[in-house]
């Protein structure tokens, strides 16, 4: 099956804003062998639903045309240890989609780990996350995505915060292979706070873009932005986010930062930090840089008798240290530096 085949499905028309420079055509025409639709890992927790939440996003409506049941992982106590949830490619040449709803109930507060891995050749996953928090609500979620070469992820996230909910997404990007994630999150009531950092790791050809839109719509919330990426050989990467604080959005804060080194000659970066502000009471700032490690870091290491390829990996290690100590739950920043195989010397 090809997806420009499946009805509904449709491309972004060129003059789209939001997927321009985006390249969807290699994925939307490969002939995959098979479709299957894959549940989550969490074992007597999750309900099924149709799902019922629409997005202007065009790739979000992919998953739903592929698969119109949505998984339900509701939260209504808090526990002691973060739920963890893991996908992985089973074949070569199929496509793996799911749609999953998280809702953490008044006052709760919650963690969460979800692992994406593929190592098998020429396959895809197209997952749909819907995350509503209710009043008071805390969530704090950690993505890995692991993607080898030749494989493909689109990921979705639409956000819905209650008054007083606080979202802290931690996302960690690594890999050879194709990815797009979207992240949508209209803030309606007051006191929300919202943070989506992420740390992108790229190699060979790799391609990672991260599309981000936060609208403001009440007052006294606060939304960051904090992407950082790593880029080698022929890798690129995309950062495209837009904050939107309308009118009733007295008081807000918005803040966008994407932060990138270049370790070839060959590696792209495309960043657009984009704000729209229709008021004046508020705090809003956004900003992007790029470069290559320090040339003069560098060489005070070296004079101190560090070889140069450790002293690299010192400069790494500390431009990107920031994203794992951004994670606030000790197990999950322990888990993380783990599974990443992470070291600070």
């Amino acid at each position: 099956m090809k997806l420009i085949d499946v009805l509904g499905i449709t491309l972004p028309e060129k003059n789209n804003e939001t997927f321009r420079k985006i390249e969807l055509e290699t994925l939307y025409h490969f002939d995959f062998k098979h479709h299957q639709a894959i549940a989550s890992s969490v074992a007597g927790v999750i309900q099924t639903q149709t799902p019922f939440s629409s997005s202007k996003n065009i790739v979000w409506n992919i998953a739903q045309q592929l698969n119109n049941t949505q998984e339900v992982l509701s939260i209504n106590k808090s526990l002691k240890e973060p739920l963890v949830l893991i996908y992985e490619m089973k074949e070569d040449e199929t496509l793996y989609s799911n749609q999953l709803k998280i809702e953490v109930k008044k006052g709760i507060k919650a963690t969460i780990i979800e692992i994406i891995k593929s190592q098998k050749k020429e396959s895809a996953f197209i997952f749909n996350r819907e995350i509503s928090l209710e009043e008071n609500a805390s969530l704090e979620y950690v993505k890995i995505q692991e993607i080898e070469e030749n494989n493909s992820v689109i990921y979705n996230v639409m956000l819905h915060q209650k008054e007083a909910s606080s979202c802290q997404m931690h996302a960690f990007e690594k890999g050879e292979g194709f990815v797009i994630n979207s992240y949508d999150n209209a803030i309606d009531e007051k006191n929300v706070h919202y943070t989506l950092n992420g740390l992108v790791t790229l190699q060979k050809e790799a391609y990672v873009a991260n599309i981000i839109q936060t609208i403001h719509n009440n007052e006294h919330s606060m939304s960051h932005i904090n992407i950082k990426h790593t880029l080698k050989d022929k890798s690129t990467a995309i950062f495209k986010a837009k904050s939107i604080v309308n009118e009733n959005a007295l008081y807000t804060k918005a803040f966008q930062n994407a932060h990138t080194i270049l370790l070839s000659n060959n590696a792209t970066i495309i960043a657009q930090p984009h704000l729209e502000i229709s008021i004046d009471e508020l705090e809003a700032s956004h900003g992007t840089t790029t470069g290559t490690l320090d040339e003069e870091q560098l060489l005070y290491l070296q004079a101190r008798g560090i070889s140069k390829e450790f002293a690299q990996t010192l400069l790494l290690n500390a431009f990107e240290a920031q994203m794992y100590e951004a994670i606030e739950n000790e197990y999950l920043k322990e888990y993380v530096k783990t599974h990443l195989g992470v070291s600070y010397v």
